[in-house]
């Protein structure tokens, strides 16, 4: 008898309060729930929905024994002061939400920032290094200049 491997995880986030700006948010809850899950059983998918007004994440299992587990772990079970729901997934509901232009312009400008920041930094590091390597030649002439 087939048993179903889907499980949906409802309420994990709320869109409304992610920081556009983050850019490690999705990609840290899908680890911290990876981490959780795997406990469970061996997974095959995980996918964190970004964007999704429930917070859903989607963890597919290889066997059905994780899933069922998954569902009387995190059914009910609080996150981040939020009650989870955990179900089979209905083989049907698309969770896929896309993004706001708004929202991709404020990830955008934050992705900007942040190479500009590396570039800020490689600068400084260079300089850094320059600054070193003339330092042992200024002190070789200054001790030659005083023999």
């Amino acid at each position: 008898m087939y048993k179903q491997r889907h499980v949906v995880i409802k309420n994990l986030f709320d869109p409304t309060h992610v920081d556009p700006t983050d850019l490690t948010f999705y990609s840290q809850l899908a680890a911290d729930l990876r981490s959780e899950c795997a406990k469970l059983g061996e997974l095959e998918t995980l996918r964190v929905f970004e964007n999704s007004p429930q917070g859903v994440a989607v963890v597919k299992f290889k066997g059905w024994l994780g899933a069922d587990r998954c569902i009387r772990l995190m059914h009910n079970r609080y996150f981040d002061q939020r009650q989870l729901t955990a179900k089979y997934y209905d083989g049907k509901t698309n969770y896929v939400v896309e993004e706001s232009l708004e929202a991709r312009e404020a990830r955008d400008r934050a992705f900007q920032a942040w190479l500009e920041g590396e570039e800020h930094h490689r600068e400084d590091s260079n300089a850094k290094e320059e600054a070193q390597l003339e330092e042992p030649a200024t002190k070789q002439a200054e001790s030659e200049s005083t023999k």
